[in-house]
């Protein structure tokens, strides 16, 4: 029995649950949600897209180059870090959601017109994924074909036409940001 709890911990740790869980970023997504977004949007949402972006790995890097838990691009890390006036440190957790989140915020600017806030939500995790001037160009063509250009629902099926395959990776990766942010709302009704 002794011999199994290494491999019981090993697991605990491999599980998307426990990260789910995991409260070690909390205190740095609320706070940074807080600076950025004030009361509007609940925190949570940036913790479910840094689970869809490296599963809450600080030291992630994917093959495209991006980079921390929020897998910020080099050119928008260090964009973000100049204009906030701190270091670019990608693989420093603190840094690199107050970044992650400041880009989110730059992005909810961005998508100003009228919608709901989880229709703009998506938007901004859709353009935080494929980039805005992408996600626009989908709108500009929903428009052209007389469709609904408002929500992500609309521009989805649209992306396609605009990024060729990376749209299936977006909308996965919206999907995802959805499923973790429910999955944080279940876990504290439990």
């Amino acid at each position: 029995m002794k011999h199994l709890l290494p491999l019981v911990l090993a697991l605990a740790l491999l599980l998307p649950g426990f990260a789910l869980a995991h409260p070690d970023y909390d205190r740095h997504f609320r706070k940074s949600a807080k600076r950025f977004f004030a009361l509007a949007v609940d925190w949570r949402w940036f913790k479910a897209q840094a689970m869809a972006e490296s599963s809450l790995d600080p030291l992630a890097v994917s093959r495209a180059g991006a980079r921390g838990l929020m897998q910020l691009m080099p050119f928008t890390s260090r964009e973000v870090s100049r204009k906030l006036g701190v270091f670019d440190l990608p693989f420093d957790p603190r840094l690199n959601i107050l970044m992650g989140v400041a880009y989110d915020r730059k992005l909810w600017d961005f998508w100003h017109a009228p919608r709901t806030r989880r229709e703009r939500l998506m938007l901004v995790f859709a353009s935080y994924n494929a980039g805005p001037g992408n996600l626009l160009k989908a709108q500009k063509l929903a428009e052209r074909k007389g469709l609904c250009s408002r929500t992500w629902e609309c521009l989805a099926p649209m992306l396609g036409r605009v990024t060729g395959g990376h749209a299936q990776e977006t909308k996965g990766y919206v999907w995802k940001v959805l499923k973790y942010f429910n999955e944080f709302i279940w876990l504290r009704k439990k």
